[in-house]
């Protein structure tokens, strides 16, 4: 892909981030126009986002344990 179109699907990717999540559809198919492709790519990585495992990360889950505790 050439680094022009990489830089618009950036550019299109950072102002949908930037929209509510119910309004980047609508923000989308303006910015996109008839560019169908350049929606799905940018599309495609608003859902890669939205199911990022880091989002839920089991790390925060992580539990302290104080000096002395045995783990069984």
């Amino acid at each position: 892909m050439q680094a022009e179109r990489w830089k618009k699907i950036e550019e299109l990717y950072q102002a949908a981030l930037a929209q509510p999540p119910d309004r980047r559809s609508d923000f989308l198919a303006k910015a996109c126009a008839d560019d169908v492709e350049l929606r799905h790519d940018v599309e495609s990585l608003l859902a890669q986002k939205a199911d990022s495992f880091l989002e839920g990360a089991p790390v925060s889950r992580i539990k302290t344990f104080g000096p002395g505790t045995k783990l069984v």
